[in-house]
C-alpha cells in the first residue's frame, strides 16, 4: 500500500506546477492509500518507526491535496507512540502546519 501510494503520490508532485486540480486529485487518492497503510499498525507499537513514518506520509500527502483537519489528526496519531526524534519532530511540523491552515 505504502508503495502504490507513494507513486501516485509522487505523479502529484510531477504534475503540480502544470496542473494543480489534478494534483489535488492524486494527492488525495495517495492519502487514502497511505491512511490505509497506516491505520493497518495503527496500535502495533512494536513496529516504531514504520507505524510514524506512515502517518507522516499519510499527513503531508493530506496537506497537499487542502486536507487539513486529516493532516493534523495523521499528525496527531503519528505523534502518539513516536519515539525517534527526527520523525517526531517532522510530525511536530505538520501538526503545526495543519493547525494553521485550520484556523485560517
Amino acid at each position: 500500500l505504502h508503495n502504490k501510494a507513494m507513486n501516485i503520490y509522487e505523479q502529484g508532485l510531477a504534475i503540480k506546477r502544470k496542473d494543480v486540480p489534478s494534483a489535488v486529485v492524486l494527492f488525495k487518492q495517495a492519502f487514502e492509500i497511505e491512511q490505509k497503510a497506516a491505520n493497518i499498525l495503527k496500535e502495533n507499537v512494536n513496529v516504531e518507526p514504520t507505524r510514524s513514518v506512515l502517518y507522516r506520509s499519510a499527513g503531508w500527502m493530506a496537506f497537499n491535496a487542502g486536507m487539513f483537519k486529516e493532516a493534523h489528526e495523521m499528525a496527531v496519531e503519528g505523534k502518539r507512540f513516536c519515539v525517534h526524534s527526527e520523525i517526531k519532530e517532522e510530525l511536530e511540523d505538520l501538526f503545526e502546519a495543519a493547525f494553521q491552515k485550520i484556523r485560517q
